[in-house]
C-alpha cells in the first residue's frame, strides 16, 4: 500500500468574508463611509477606529477560514477488488481543502507551460490543460509499456484526431458538440499525472484509477471554474460519464456523440502509435518474431474492444427495440432486464460501418469472416452475453430467440441500460418466447 498527500497550502478570507456578507466591495465601502464621517467631523479618532472595525473584520476571517481549511481531510481509498475487499492498493490523502469560492486556490497544483495556436476556436480550458501535459513532457502514458510514448504526445494526438473525426463529420469546429469531444479527448488521460510518480530511474503506478482522477484534475483547472455555471455542469457530466462510468437516467444523445469521439480519438491514436512503432523495428537476433506478432494481434483486439464500448451506444439507438415492422430488428424481454438482443448481421455491419467512418481499417476481407473474427473477440472479452439461465450460447456466439411478434434465428445478447420509456414498453407488453443456443 502506497501513501500520499497533496497539499495545497493555507486557506484565504474572501470565502468567509462572502459568508458573513462582506465581501470586498462591502469592507472597500466600509473604509469610505468611515474616511467620510472623519471628515465631516475631522475626528481622527474616529476615523482610526473605523479602520480599526475593517482590519479586525479582515483579520477575523482570515484566522477563521485558515482554521476551516486546516480541519479538512479527504481521504481516498483504491480498493481493486471492490468497495468491500480488504485490500487497498493506495490510500490518497488530500489535506488543506480549500474552500471551493476561491477558484484560483484549488487543491492540486501543477506545472503550466503557455501555449499558442492558430485556431480561435481553441478554448481556454484546452489551452490550459494542454499547457499542463506540455509541461510534464516526462511523464509517460503508460508505465507498464503498452505506450512508449509520452503522455503529451499520446494526448496531443488524440485531441488532433478528435479534430479530424468532427470535420470529416460534418461538425463545426466551435459546436458546443466539438469543442467537448476535444476537451475529452485532452482529459481522457489526465488523470495519470496524479496516478504516476516518478520513483529513481522508473515511474511508479500510484493508483489503477487514473481515469476517475482525470476529474480531480478537471477541477483544479482555473479555466474549468471561468465557465458558465451551465457549460461547466455540462463538461463534468461528461467527464462523469466518460471517466467514471456514470449513466444518468435521462439520455444526453450530444454528450454521449461527444464521448464517442473522444474515446475513437484514443483508439486511432493508440493504433497509429503501434503502427509506427511496428514499422520503425524490425526482428534482429535473438528477437521473437512470434512474441510480436502476437503483441500486434493483442493491439489490434483492444482496438475492437474499445471501439465496441464507444460505438454501441449509437447502434442500439437506431435499433427498432420490440418492433415487428421494419429492418433493424431488436428485443427486449422483461426476464432479462437491461440486455438487448439484436440479429448479429444487423449489430457487426453496422459496426463495420462505423469503423469505416472513423479511419478504423476492416478485419478481414470478406464481410463474413470479419463478423466471425469480432464475435470471437467480443465473446472473449466479456462483451456479449453468452449463458442466459440454463441457455448458453454455442460455437457462433449466438442465440435463436423467437417471440410471437419478431424471430432473430442468430442473434447476440448485449447489456444495454434500458431508458425509461423502454422500460414501460417492456413492462406493459410481456411476450412469451423461445430461446435457444445456436
Amino acid at each position: 500500500m502506497a501513501d500520499f498527500a497533496i497539499l495545497s497550502g493555507t486557506g484565504s478570507p474572501g470565502s468567509v468574508l462572502h459568508t458573513i456578507g462582506m465581501s470586498r466591495a462591502w469592507g472597500s465601502l466600509t473604509w469610505i463611509i468611515a474616511m467620510f464621517g472623519a471628515g465631516i467631523i475631522q475626528n481622527g479618532a474616529l476615523a482610526g477606529f473605523g479602520a480599526a472595525i475593517v482590519l479586525g473584520l479582515y483579520m477575523y476571517a482570515r484566522k477563521t477560514e485558515d482554521r476551516e481549511v486546516a480541519s479538512r481531510k479527504l481521504v481516498v481509498e483504491d480498493h481493486p477488488g471492490g468497495e468491500a475487499s480488504p485490500y487497498v492498493a493506495c490510500r490518497m490523502v488530500f489535506r488543506k481543502l480549500p474552500t471551493a469560492f476561491e477558484p484560483d486556490a484549488q487543491a492540486i497544483h501543477f506545472r503550466r507551460a503557455t501555449v499558442h495556436t492558430d485556431h480561435e476556436w481553441v478554448t481556454p480550458l484546452e489551452k490550459e490543460l494542454l499547457g499542463i501535459l506540455a509541461a510534464h513532457p516526462e511523464w509517460p502514458a503508460d508505465v507498464q509499456g503498452y505506450h512508449t510514448e509520452s503522455l503529451y504526445r499520446h494526448s496531443l494526438t488524440v485531441w488532433k484526431h478528435a479534430i479530424k473525426n468532427c470535420r470529416s463529420e460534418g461538425i463545426a469546429p466551435q459546436s458546443p458538440k466539438a469543442t467537448l469531444a476535444r476537451q475529452l479527448a485532452l482529459l481522457h488521460d489526465a488523470g495519470k499525472l496524479l496516478a504516476y510518480t516518478p520513483s529513481e530511474d522508473s515511474w511508479e503506478k500510484k493508483s489503477n484509477r487514473h481515469r476517475q482522477l482525470g476529474l480531480n484534475v478537471l477541477r483544479g483547472l482555473a479555466a474549468f471554474w471561468a465557465l458558465d455555471v451551465a457549460e461547466r455542469h455540462r463538461l463534468e457530466l461528461a467527464a462523469n460519464m466518460m471517466l467514471n462510468g456514470y449513466a444518468p437516467q435521462d439520455r444526453e444523445p450530444e454528450i454521449e456523440a461527444s464521448i464517442r469521439i473522444a474515446s475513437v480519438s484514443d483508439n486511432l491514436a493508440t493504433r497509429d502509435h503501434h503502427a509506427s512503432a511496428g514499422k520503425t523495428t524490425t526482428a534482429g537476433v535473438g528477437e521473437d518474431p512470434v512474441k510480436g506478432k502476437a503483441e500486434a494481434q493483442a493491439a489490434l483486439e483492444k482496438l475492437y474492444v474499445d471501439t465496441f464500448e464507444s460505438f454501441r451506444q449509437e447502434i442500439l439507438d437506431d435499433l427498432r427495440i420490440n418492433q415487428s415492422a421494419g429492418p433493424n430488428k431488436a428485443v427486449a424481454l422483461a426476464d432479462f432486464p437491461d440486455l438487448v438482443f439484436v440479429d448479429s448481421a444487423t449489430f457487426t455491419a453496422r459496426y463495420l460501418s462505423l469503423c469505416e467512418s472513423n479511419g478504423i481499417d476492416s478485419l478481414a476481407t470478406s464481410k463474413e469472416e470479419a463478423r466471425n473474427r469480432l464475435l470471437d473477440i467480443w465473446a472473449r472479452n466479456g462483451l456479449l452475453v453468452l449463458e442466459l439461465g440454463a441457455t448458453k450460447a454455442r460455437v457462433s456466439h449466438t442465440f435463436h430467440l423467437r417471440t410471437q411478434d419478431i424471430s432473430l434465428p442468430r442473434c447476440i445478447c448485449i447489456r444495454y441500460k434500458w431508458p425509461n420509456k423502454l422500460t414501460e414498453l417492456v413492462e406493459n407488453h410481456r411476450q412469451e418466447y423461445t430461446l435457444r443456443g445456436v
